[in-house]
């Protein structure tokens, strides 16, 4: 009896520990995950000076200032591509006018090897 009873308390303490761990692995994984949503509101991976409008392609070329190897970049607008200014206004390609200052992140790590380089960009932020 005694012996049946030691190895139901450590067969219930064991199913408690375990999932204090599990606990603990989750709130540790959603803690990454906000860091990782931090950063792409914190940091851009270009900012630049819109000198030119395609509108035909959908783009604009910026004159980067920020955060690259290339003095001039084409960041292709696309369906999904998010545009907003510093206080979360949304904004369309065709709100964007020349001599305008952004920074924006770059959808995926693949741009067009051309020059000026050509990349899609997937949040492009509106300086004020």
């Amino acid at each position: 009896m005694k012996k049946l009873s030691l190895i139901l308390s450590l067969i219930l303490l064991s199913i408690g520990l375990l999932g204090c761990k599990q606990s603990i692995e989750g709130h540790k994984q959603n803690n990454t995950i906000a860091k990782i949503d931090k950063g792409i509101k914190d940091e851009f991976d270009i900012t630049g000076t819109i000198t030119e409008i395609d509108k035909d392609r959908n783009r604009v070329l910026l004159n980067v200032t920020k955060k690259a190897i290339e003095e001039q970049i084409w960041l292709t607008v696309g369906k999904y591509t998010k545009i907003s200014n510093e206080k979360h206004e949304k904004f369309s390609f065709m709100d964007l006018k020349t001599e305008v200052k952004l920074k924006a992140n770059i959808s995926g790590d693949i741009c067009a090897e051309s020059l000026p380089i050509i990349c899609s960009a997937r949040d492009i932020v509106i300086e004020e």
